[in-house]
């Protein structure tokens, strides 16, 4: 259900990180990222494991990026089995979603190629502004969106995100003076 002055098309961004909460420099940077998202209409779904991830991932169609914390808590520091779990689950529903690693300085080890296959970026919170990695991810959550939509329902989502006020589709229009030349 639609809520009032609710945006038409938003984007739906997933983002996993079970320690979003903490006091740490790491996660005051993935909360002011999290607001700057939010700054800029995007629908947040968050999850603090990987199995309500999963269940997203399994049952929510409209997530068009997803964020993944690849330091999960009670995960195995050295193979990241359920990070690696859950981006395996991510891919076999969906190749072309977007996701994005949420990584640090120490995590290059861990990365292994089939990792690196299955992100699409990573992202290490204090090495950007969260404008600019807020940016990127609609960057890339837009390109998703456009090439999984036809051309005309893209033509239309595009008409309805700019709010145009018409009740009609161009070159099919009749203006009220023709309609009074019809009636006299």
């Amino acid at each position: 259900m639609s809520k009032r002055g609710e945006r038409i098309v938003t984007i739906s961004v997933l983002i996993v990180d079970d320690e979003l909460n903490d006091p740490t420099a790491t996660r005051r940077a993935a909360r002011a990222l999290v607001e700057e998202l939010q700054a800029h209409d995007v629908d947040i779904v968050t999850s603090i494991s990987p199995e309500d991830a999963e269940s997203v991932v399994l049952t929510d169609p409209s997530i068009q990026c997803m964020l993944l914390d690849w330091d999960l808590e009670n995960d195995d520091p050295l193979t990241h089995a359920r990070a690696k779990d859950l981006l395996k689950l991510t891919r076999s529903r969906n190749e072309k979603i977007p996701i994005f690693l949420i990584t640090e300085p120490g995590d290059g080890p861990s990365l292994t190629a089939d990792v690196m296959q299955m992100a699409d970026e990573l992202i290490w919170l204090l090495q950007d502004t969260a404008y600019f990695i807020a940016g990127s991810i609609i960057a890339a959550a837009i390109r998703y969106r456009d090439q999984l939509t036809p051309p005309f329902s893209r033509a239309l989502m595009e008409f309805a995100r700019v709010y145009e006020y018409s009740w009609h589709t161009p070159d099919h229009t009749i203006s009220f003076y023709d309609t009074l030349d019809d009636i006299n």
